[in-house]
């Protein structure tokens, strides 16, 4: 005698039997096509809010930090090394260059090079300045001795620098920085 199936078994409960009759009859109601067809003018007012909203998402993440900062830095940085932050560096320096070019004063060359070490030192490829060698830094010697003005000028508040020196001394932390591949 083979198996068949005849449907459903029935149980003891009237309420379990009767309860899917129920669904059925739910289902047949919400894929009627009357009800469809007037759910339609939603469906559709729906689509457009959700492209709407999506329009908006892509607009704020592509016109934001917020993709950078999370995680297009990470893939830009892991494909071409030192290459994700050399273009937000270059601006700064950039924009360094600039304003000891337009200081007008002997203090605000000061601080411009103050800023130029900073960033320098955080580059560098050594724990100190005596570790670097000529294999880090092509201009090592120029590089030393501007590095020994600008501890003068932290040491000496008197410390007197004119606009070329401080312009040399910018392009020698230029080339060094260059060197380390840190500008391009």
């Amino acid at each position: 005698m083979p198996f068949e199936v005849a449907g459903p078994v029935p149980t003891q409960d009237p309420v379990i039997d009767g309860l899917g009759d129920t669904i059925k009859q739910i289902l047949e109601i919400l894929i009627s096509p009357e009800l469809q067809a007037k759910l339609l003018p939603f469906k559709i007012i729906f689509i457009f809010i959700s492209i709407g909203f999506l329009a908006i998402f892509i607009y704020f993440l592509f016109n934001t930090s917020y993709a950078q900062w999370k995680w297009w830095h990470n893939i830009i940085n892991f494909l071409f090394p030192r290459a994700s932050g050399s273009s937000r560096l270059k601006k700064r320096w950039d924009k360094l260059k600039k304003r000891v070019d337009k200081a007008h004063s002997e203090a605000e060359w000061k601080l411009g090079l103050l800023d130029a070490s900073q960033i320098v030192i955080k580059f560098m490829p050594k724990d100190t300045v005596d570790q670097i060698t000529k294999d880090d830094i092509s201009n090592l010697s120029e590089f030393l001795g501007a590095y020994q003005t600008l501890k003068a000028i932290k040491d000496d508040v008197g410390y007197k620098l004119d606009k070329k020196e401080a312009k040399n001394i910018l392009d020698i932390f230029e080339k060094a920085l260059i060197d380390m591949e840190v500008l391009s």
